[in-house]
């Protein structure tokens, strides 16, 4: 399940993900993205996934396609997170399209939310 809540920043989205997230988990996120995408042309993101299962393979394929197309989107990416898979996906999403990201620990949500509403 995917939460979207309000940020201070109209072009900044604040998701909350928990559970299987599972293919009309996806599609719903990606649409609430791609309109703050074409409203306000760069966004920043900051995702709680710690709650989340691992996902099946078709996630991170739909992902990996995902951010091909919208990288250049995003000027700020956090996540927040405690699991290993977690890091190496973040690590490897972010290595390979030069995003500027962070990656926190549960205990620094705060210091999270500093960051992507910072100019």
């Amino acid at each position: 399940m995917l939460k979207f809540k309000k940020s201070k920043s109209p072009s900044v989205i604040f998701c909350k993900a928990s559970g299987k997230i599972s293919e009309e988990d996806f599609n719903h996120g990606k649409e609430h993205i791609e309109k703050k995408i074409a409203k306000y042309k760069i966004i920043r993101v900051l995702i709680d996934v710690q709650e989340v299962d691992f996902p099946d393979l078709n996630f991170f394929k739909e992902d990996l396609k995902f951010i091909i197309e919208h990288h250049s989107d995003i000027e700020k990416f956090a996540v927040i997170g405690d699991k290993a898979w977690e890091r190496i996906w973040f690590t490897v999403m972010t290595t390979l399209f030069f995003l500027k990201a962070k990656f926190y620990h549960p205990h620094e949500r705060k210091a999270a939310e500093e960051w992507i509403l910072d100019e």
